[in-house]
């Protein structure tokens, strides 16, 4: 157990540490489009409370649906975990890519990966607001097929989550927490987590 909270607080402080050097060197946020609307102490507790549960999950390959310019990817790389990233805007990879991170553009409704990865984060792409509700179920799907059977799906999405307990116990997965906005946050709008497992 100490071992866990040892690793869960050193990914916090890593990514609060890098979060706020990059404040520093910039006039601007480092996030763009979308992203840019949630920056400061909200964006860094959800980004804190997500780097904590993969550090209890001590995945060995994730992939970061939506991860803008490669930030968390940037973290779980230097942890030694094997990690890459997807994202839509044509912005944020180049700028994934001129750090050399495995980032490339392409839509969750795209991805091609069968049983790749240990976990896959969706820290936004299916939320309200980010893409239409109907093409939740396939970027679901697409993400299902990647992971593992074993593997986890975690998702902390930037407004209300467009998946469901069913959605998720449906295609197989166990869900192992889902946190209600109230319990975790306390800015106005809603937030959720879940944590599920693939059967």
């Amino acid at each position: 157990v100490e071992r866990r909270i040892a690793r869960q607080h050193g990914f916090q402080i890593e990514f609060m540490a890098l979060n706020a050097q990059r404040f520093q060197l910039s006039e601007h946020s480092f996030w763009n489009g979308w992203n840019a609307l949630h920056t400061g102490r909200a964006h860094d507790q959800i980004y804190s409370h997500l780097l904590g549960k993969v550090a209890e999950e001590e995945p060995k390959e994730v992939l970061v649906v939506g991860c803008g310019t490669g930030e968390l990817v940037d973290i779980l790389l230097r942890k030694g975990i094997i990690a890459c990233g997807v994202d839509i805007n044509e912005q944020n990879v180049r700028e994934a890519q001129r750090k050399l991170l495995p980032v490339h553009r392409q839509r969750v409704q795209d991805l091609n990966y069968d049983s790749r990865f240990d976990m896959v984060i969706d820290p936004g792409v299916m939320s309200a607001g980010v893409i239409n509700y109907r093409e939740a179920g396939l970027c679901l799907d697409k993400v299902t097929r990647a992971i593992k059977p074993g593997g986890i799906l975690l998702q902390i999405p930037y407004t209300r989550s467009l998946l469901t307990s069913f959605d998720l116990t449906h295609r197989g997965y166990v869900v192992h927490q889902k946190t209600q906005p109230q319990n975790l946050f306390t800015e106005n709008y809603p937030k959720q987590v879940y944590v599920a497992e693939k059967n």
